[in-house]
């Protein structure tokens, strides 16, 4: 029966991040396909960020009072699954907009909610989330480099295979078994979700980093573009910083035993500006060095951010939590990436807009670090 449960909780992060990968890496080329502007493809591609800010944490709510998560995310799965479908139909920018924003609504639900369940399950049963979590990383870096090739000669294959996805991740979450939670021992306040206000701290430095990992992710095409490089090369730059994600996984919960939480999105956020620097070279082995740095700038930040937030909110409110921080991480940290990177690179050119974007995120994480230690010293000696 364990093994069965260990089968479930892997197909099921596997499941979830194909379906994502099969969404964010390849709508702007259909889209663009289809014939609509850059600039409506930009507008319709930031709904995803967008549903993670308004709408996620509206979901993590539901879930929380409810307290049927299972319902929730096969639910939003089926939701996925239907919605995808208007791809088919639409014929202009509204058209294509109305059917992003419904998919969206959805697709934004399923990461917080679905690592909140698997969460909640290994703190019971005392398994490692890390183990689960490789078999999303492995599903994103295969489903994106084979239907690389796949989309290129069938385009529209990308919005069927999507709803199958997604209908296998809802038959897969119906089949978890989630255990009854222990009695709430700390009652929190009335609208208050973290037991402790290091939480913030930890999701500023956490979404500083995702904010540079989201500017890559948006940009790495026109950094490639500008460097006369090879568009073909983003599928195997992608498919590096995928899998250097593996080894972190695989060592991630010792490295959480053995150090604190916020060393460790501090150490992360400088890997981040090593990995913008390498970038903004041009060269494509300094490039490859730096997807592979997705490890510690993103999967390192990624898990032991969820795990903090995890172990400090509120008993019966966990998918709140972590929705919030799925919400600014993803939410504000994309949208925000895209603005800003959009205009650095428009005012100056990739090159130099990723040096100085490197710039700006070491001095605010130098600054943040500098503040949370003038607090620290200022209470101590206040209770002293």
């Amino acid at each position: 029966m364990k093994s069965k449960e260990r089968i479930l909780l892997l197909l099921a992060n596997t499941f979830l991040w194909m379906t994502i990968g099969l969404y964010l890496p390849f709508l702007s080329a259909y889209l663009l396909l289809q014939g609509l502007t850059a600039q409506e493809v930009g507008l319709i591609v930031a709904l995803f960020p967008f549903m993670s800010l308004i709408a996620v944490p509206f979901w993590g709510k539901i879930s929380d009072k409810t307290e049927n998560s299972k319902k929730v995310i096969m639910f939003a799965c089926l939701g996925v699954a239907t919605s995808i479908w208007l791809f088919y139909l639409a014929a202009n920018f509204f058209q294509y907009f109305l059917c992003a924003s419904l998919t969206s609504l959805f697709l934004a639900a399923l990461t917080p909610l679905l690592d909140s369940l698997i969460l909640s399950i290994c703190n019971v049963k005392g398994m490692n989330f890390s183990l689960f979590r490789i078999g999303g990383t492995i599903g994103y870096a295969t489903i994106v480099l084979i239907y690389g090739f796949v989309l290129n000669q069938f385009p529209k294959l990308q919005f069927v295979s999507m709803s199958v996805l997604s209908l296998l991740l809802l038959l897969t979450v119906m089949q978890i078994t989630v255990p009854e939670k222990k009695s709430i021992s700390v009652q929190p306040k009335k609208g208050k979700l973290f037991t402790s206000n290091q939480v913030y701290f930890v999701i500023f430095v956490s979404t500083l980093s995702m904010f540079g990992v989201n500017y890559i992710g948006n940009f790495l095409g026109i950094i490639l573009i500008e460097a006369k490089i090879s568009r073909s090369m983003i599928g195997v730059l992608n498919f590096a910083s995928a899998f250097s994600e593996i080894p972190i996984l695989l060592t991630i919960d010792s490295i959480l035993k053995r150090m604190d939480t916020r060393k460790i999105l501090v150490f992360s956020t400088i890997t981040l500006v090593v990995r913008l620097l390498l970038l903004s070279t041009g060269n494509i082995l300094f490039m490859l060095l730096s997807q592979i740095l997705q490890s510690t700038s993103y999967m390192l930040v990624y898990y032991s951010s969820i795990h903090f937030v995890m172990h400090h909110t509120f008993s019966g409110k966990e998918a709140q939590g972590n929705s919030l921080l799925f919400s600014i991480q993803n939410g504000a940290g994309s949208i925000f990436s895209s603005l800003i990177g959009g205009w650095l690179i428009e005012a100056f050119n990739a090159r130099v807009g990723t040096i100085i974007l490197a710039a700006a995120v070491f001095v605010i994480l130098i600054i943040s670090v500098l503040v949370k230690k003038g607090r620290t010293n200022t209470f101590t000696r206040r209770n002293t």
